[in-house]
């Protein structure tokens, strides 16, 4: 079992590492918690409640992959384990972020979506992307048996 101080590092991290480019990880860390120290004044809570917070509201168990068995292709849902969660949930929140079209710098955009996602705002792409994510995974239960 994982602790949460463990796993909001490990979740901090990992935001970190999709943030870094060449090398560059001063850069990143800067970007997060800038990002991170306004929110704090917009919340008034700690950054590892938000990141806890973050985590509880995007965590998905399941995602679905195509896999192709005797000629035809299959959506079929997957079990996750912790790591891959915490994967997609950074995916999901950077992708997000990226295809942002606004003018504003990213920390801007990065930390408007989080606080969207905080206030559990069915506006949010990335909150958009977990329901997408379970609806695909709920269609296409009867596929389960071709897991192995």
């Amino acid at each position: 079992m994982i602790t949460t101080s463990k796993l909001n590092i490990t979740l901090y991290n990992k935001v970190v590492g999709f943030l870094t480019k060449k090398g560059k990880r001063n850069k990143a860390v800067n970007i997060l918690n800038s990002s991170f120290l306004k929110i704090n004044q917009l919340s008034k809570k700690p950054t590892f409640y938000v990141i806890n917070k973050l985590f509880s509201v995007l965590n998905v168990y399941v995602e679905t992959r195509t896999v192709r068995v005797r000629g035809g292709v299959h959506t079929i849902p997957f079990i996750l384990n912790l790591n891959r969660r915490i994967f997609l949930i950074v995916k999901w929140l950077i992708s997000v972020v990226k295809k942002n079209s606004q003018k504003s710098p990213f920390f801007e955009r990065f930390t408007k979506e989080i606080s969207l996602i905080l206030n559990k705002n069915s506006s949010s792409k990335v909150f958009r992307l977990k329901v997408l994510n379970e609806n695909s995974a709920i269609k296409n239960r009867s596929n389960i048996h071709y897991r192995w």
